[in-house]
């Protein structure tokens, strides 16, 4: 049998309460930065709510459009960037292309600059109805 086999389970030199407590020194330090990561998110989606728009009246039909293709829209506080565009057009089978000509031209990212208090539920909203258009 080896050293490690001869010490009782809760004495210092064991070694696997030396790991014991390096873990619980880790969770803390864990525990602490979820707690300020929770309250960094709060305070984004806080300043989302007063800063983006909610008031859609097609929005019932953008529920109706997205179930209907098996999809959830995102939530409302969360702001449209060019990443989240790219994957909503990819799941709606939309080329990066093909929206930009819908659009009028430009950059991926300008829809985005040019209506600030639109949130990415809006726009893919929009998305939905422009993929359902049969015109």
């Amino acid at each position: 049998m080896g050293r490690a086999a001869t010490l009782a389970p809760n004495t210092p030199t064991c070694p696997v309460t030396r790991v014991r407590s390096a873990i619980s020194f880790d969770s803390d330090r864990a525990r602490e930065a979820a707690i300020t990561g929770q309250q960094a998110k709060r305070d984004k989606q806080a300043l989302a709510r007063k800063e983006l728009r909610r008031d859609f009246a097609d929005d019932g039909a953008w529920m109706e459009l997205a179930r209907a293709r098996g999809l959830r829209l995102p939530i409302w506080t969360s702001r449209i960037t060019t990443g989240a565009m790219r994957t909503w057009l990819r799941r709606l089978g939309i080329t990066v292309v093909s929206y930009i000509e819908w659009y009028g031209g430009g950059r991926l990212g300008d829809f985005a600059k040019r209506n600030p208090d639109w949130p990415l539920r809006a726009w893919v909203g929009l998305m939905l109805e422009w993929a359902n258009d049969p015109g």
